[in-house]
């Protein structure tokens, strides 16, 4: 096994990029590079998606994102602002949910970038 030196990742002893973040394994003549565009990075979230993930279900664009904990939260929390505060308070949890969710997704992809 060979481990990356950026992100600490496995990678077999054949590899000469790293399967996890693209960075050339040490040792290892580097011919070509790995495309790092970020539409065709796997790893990339779009924002948007992540958005109208919410609008289907509360909670939904996080799941997108791989976080389940806010996810779960989330959803939770709209469930009860609907159930207490009705219309109101189910649009202004939507609004937060949607506004977090696209936050992350930007995040996620500038981490990506670095």
């Amino acid at each position: 096994m060979v481990y990356c030196k950026k992100c600490g990742a496995k990678n077999t002893d054949d590899s000469v990029f790293c399967g996890d973040c693209g960075e050339p394994l040490a040792g290892k003549p580097a011919e070509s590079s790995p495309k790092k565009d970020a539409q065709k990075n796997p790893k990339h979230k779009s924002p948007a998606a992540a958005v109208l993930l919410n609008l289907l279900l509360a909670g939904a664009g996080f799941i997108y994102l791989g976080e389940w904990g806010k996810a779960v939260l989330f959803f939770f929390l709209v469930l009860v602002s609907a159930a207490i505060f009705k219309i109101p308070g189910w649009i202004f949890m939507m609004a937060l949910t949607m506004i977090a969710c696209y936050n992350d997704a930007k995040k996620i992809n500038s981490d990506l970038q670095q």
